[in-house]
């Protein structure tokens, strides 16, 4: 069984939010929790939810696959006008 590697998902979510310059504090507003809360998140000291995931996904403009990319097995990026073409 596939499980999430949460050590690597806090470090992804720290470093992109760092690029994008965006504070704790900021992106814990942003998703309407605590900056502690996003402090543990970051370092897996705990564990998110599939809500909160998707929240911090959209706060940082990326896609949860962005997030989730170092838990995920057999995955091809592909954009949304080659997603739309399939359907």
């Amino acid at each position: 069984m596939l499980q999430t590697n949460f050590i690597l998902l806090g470090q992804r979510i720290r470093a992109i939010r760092i690029k994008k310059g965006i504070t704790q504090m900021e992106l814990a507003e942003r998703i309407e929790r605590s900056a502690a809360y996003m402090s543990y998140v970051e370092t897996a000291y705990k564990f998110c939810s599939l809500d909160t995931l998707v929240r911090v996904a959209n706060a940082l403009n990326v896609s949860t696959d962005d997030l989730l990319v170092d838990s995920l097995s057999n995955t091809v990026k592909v954009s949304n006008h080659e997603f739309a073409a399939i359907l």
